[in-house]
This record gives structure tokens, C-alpha cells and sequence, in this order.
């Protein structure tokens, strides 16, 4: 678990830094200075998710298909949430493309590390 839940924030970390990079330094005229709060945001979701399917494995060491589809739909509500409230106290308008550009591809590379981990804790 500890393994798993290392390798996927650092997946987290470094995909959400490379975003931060290239808006920062080639593509100033798109980049917000709240951009650090969603790499927090999906290290934490990421952390949450991997702490839930771990600590929900049963016997033969699966996860039921409705606990995962249930933290799917948290997920995608929080997501929601989450991005109505950035844009709404924490990017400017001129800002709000940037933001959902960003928001949505760190999105699939959360979607992307639940899948292996869910992956990994049935292979075991």
C-alpha cells in the first residue's frame, strides 16, 4: 500500500509541477497563481482514494464494484465543487480556460492512478 500510495502522488506531484512549468514559463499569458492549490487538491484525493480501497479489501483481497463506483461519483461532485469555488474566488475571468484546461487534465491523470491502483489491489 505505502508503495502505491507513494508512487501515485509522485505521479501527482510531478505531473501537476510539468503543468506548472510550462504555464509559468511558456505559456505566461495562461498561467494563475492559485495553480499549486490543485496539485494539493488531487495529492489529496489521490491519498484518499488509495487509503479507502486498501483499507476495503476483502478476503480474497478485491474491492466491491460499487464502492468504486460510489467514490467515482464523490469524486466527480468534489471535482465539481472544488472548481466552481476556484473559479469563483481564486482566478480571474481572463483566467478560467487556463483553469479548466488544467483541472481536467489533472482529472485524467487521477482517473489514470485509480485505475492502477485498483488494479494493483486485485492482483494481489
Amino acid at each position: 500500500m505505502k508503495k502505491m500510495l507513494i508512487i501515485s502522488n509522485l505521479i501527482t506531484f510531478v505531473s501537476g509541477l510539468m503543468g506548472y512549468f510550462i504555464l509559468k514559463y511558456a505559456l505566461p499569458q495562461f498561467f494563475f497563481s492559485s495553480y499549486p492549490i490543485i496539485i494539493v487538491y488531487y495529492m489529496a484525493i489521490i491519498t484518499a482514494f488509495c487509503i479507502i480501497i486498501f483499507s476495503s479489501k476483502n478476503r480474497k483481497g478485491t474491492v466491491s464494484t460499487s464502492l468504486y463506483f460510489i467514490l467515482k461519483g464523490i469524486l466527480l461532485v468534489l471535482s465539481i465543487i472544488f472548481f466552481w469555488i476556484m473559479m469563483k474566488y481564486y482566478v480571474d475571468r481572463s483566467a478560467v480556460k487556463s483553469l479548466a484546461i488544467v483541472f481536467v487534465s489533472m482529472y485524467l491523470v487521477i482517473i489514470f492512478l485509480e485505475a492502477w491502483v485498483l488494479l494493483e489491489t486485485g492482483k494481489k
